[in-house]
C-alpha cells in the first residue's frame, strides 16, 4: 500500500514537482504521460482534472518546461540569498556539532557515575 500511495508502481518518469506545484483551482498538480503514435508526451496536470473532480479546465503543462522554470527560480534565489544561506548552514552545522559534544559529555558523565 505504501508503494502504491506515492505512485511508485505506476510512474515511468520522475515527477519531482508532483504535489509541490498547484493549479489555479488549488488542487495539486501531478505527473501524467500520454502516448500517441509511438511518441510520449509528459506533462503535469491538475489532479481535479485528471480524477474528474470539479470542473477545472486549466491546460496541462509540459514537464520539461515547468521543471526548467522552477530550476531557474531556485538558482536565482540561491544567487540572491547566497550569504544568508551560507550563514544559516554554518549555524545549523555548529548547533549539530554542539549537540554531538553535549551528548558525548553526558555519556562520559554517565560512565563516571556508574564507576563512582
Amino acid at each position: 500500500m505504501a508503494r502504491r500511495r506515492n505512485g511508485a508502481t505506476n510512474a515511468k518518469e520522475i515527477y519531482a514537482l508532483s504535489g509541490r506545484i498547484f493549479c489555479e483551482c488549488g488542487a495539486a498538480m501531478s505527473g501524467t504521460r500520454i502516448g500517441a503514435r509511438g511518441n510520449k508526451y509528459i506533462y503535469y496536470a491538475c489532479s481535479n482534472q485528471k480524477n474528474k473532480h470539479g470542473n477545472c479546465d486549466v491546460s496541462m503543462v509540459r514537464k520539461d518546461k515547468i521543471e526548467y522554470v522552477v530550476y531557474l527560480a531556485i538558482v536565482d534565489y540561491i544567487k540572491a540569498h547566497k550569504q544568508s544561506i551560507i550563514t544559516e548552514f554554518l549555524n545549523q552545522s555548529e548547533n549539530r556539532e554542539e549537540k554531538v559534544r553535549a551528548d558525548e559529555l553526558r555519556k562520559k558523565i554517565g560512565v563516571q557515575k556508574k564507576k563512582g
